[in-house]
């Protein structure tokens, strides 16, 4: 058996608790709630009921009797028709208390969390009134009881002659058990009508916590479709580090092969200057040539030679 203490405020002001269960579970799980008022324990007057009254979040809703110990504290039964749909379960406790004026007042809200089963519920998810059907069992035994009054009242009535001090009191009896039926067929009409307006209470948070959820769905689209941008954009942002990268190893490539340009174009240049001073020196050699060649060194003979033996 698992049972989970809660401190739930009368006064609405503390902020909203959770417990966790599990679908399906049955006569093992329990909820202990301490009340309090302003921060402080509070107890309800003697003879006060208390009510557990819950939304599934399949809309069912759940009104069930909760006991009350000495202390205060109340003790809540989380019926396998509970937890038979899993998801958050919103529910509180309302204490009425005896008397013809029959205050009301309620707990905070509280949410109880149910695990989903790997195998789901057994049971057929339904709305559970056990508390107005134990209000219903309460009145027609009360009204039994009046009706065996009335009988003992006429038979007294019969005989009055010798029991007519019987029969009025048994007349009495039965007039005070048709009242006290009487009121307890409206105590049962007044907590019906509290079983519709907590149904409707419950329904409009589970609206609500459906709005909320919605925009919690949104948001995370957004969010999501945020990260795309982000990642297409780091995306983006590599594929243009790795072009400029591309860009810096071709201007080095460029900027190499103009120095071997240069360097080739500096090489082009001291050949041509060589060949340009061979060229002048050819030159001067065969003008040199020319010179000697106009102006010999030597005597320049300007007849042949006699044979032998000629005059």
């Amino acid at each position: 058996m698992k049972t989970t203490e809660l401190n739930l405020d009368i006064e609405l002001e503390k902020e909203s608790q959770s417990v966790h269960a599990k679908q399906g579970d049955s006569q093992s799980r329990y909820v202990k709630v301490t009340l309090e008022k302003d921060g402080k324990p509070w107890k309800p007057k003697e003879g006060a009921t208390a009510v557990f009254r819950a939304l599934k979040p399949d809309g069912k809703s759940i009104f069930n009797p909760a006991s009350i110990a000495k202390d205060g504290t109340v003790t809540v039964e989380l019926t396998e028709q509970t937890l038979a749909v899993p998801g958050p379960v919103y529910a509180d406790i309302c204490i009425t208390e005896s008397g013809e004026t029959g205050d009301r007042i309620s707990t905070v809200t509280f949410s109880i969390d149910v695990e989903r089963a790997p195998l789901g519920s057994r049971i057929e998810s339904e709305s559970e009134i056990q508390a107005l059907i134990e209000m219903v069992k309460q009145g027609g035994q009360i009204i039994a009881t009046a009706k065996e009054a009335e009988k003992a009242a006429v038979a007294a009535a019969e005989q009055a002659g010798t029991f007519s001090t019987a029969a009025k009191e048994s007349e009495t009896k039965a007039t005070e058990a048709a009242k006290e039926a009487k009121r307890q067929v409206e105590a049962i009409d007044t907590k019906a009508t509290e079983v519709q307006e907590s149904i409707a209470t419950l329904n409009k948070i589970i609206e609500e916590t459906g709005t909320v959820a919605a925009n919690a769905v949104k948001a995370a689209e957004v969010a999501k479709a945020t990260q795309g941008s982000l990642e297409a954009a780091d995306l983006a942002a590599k594929g243009t580090k790795t072009a400029l990268e591309g860009v810096d190893q071709a201007a080095q490539e460029t900027r190499a092969a103009l120095a071997a340009v240069d360097q080739g174009a500096k090489e082009t240049l001291g050949a041509l200057t060589g060949a340009d001073s061979a060229a002048k020196e050819t030159q001067a050699a065969v003008a040199a040539a020319d010179r000697r060649k106009r102006n010999p060194p030597w005597p320049v003979w300007t007849s042949q030679p006699r044979a032998p033996g000629t005059a």
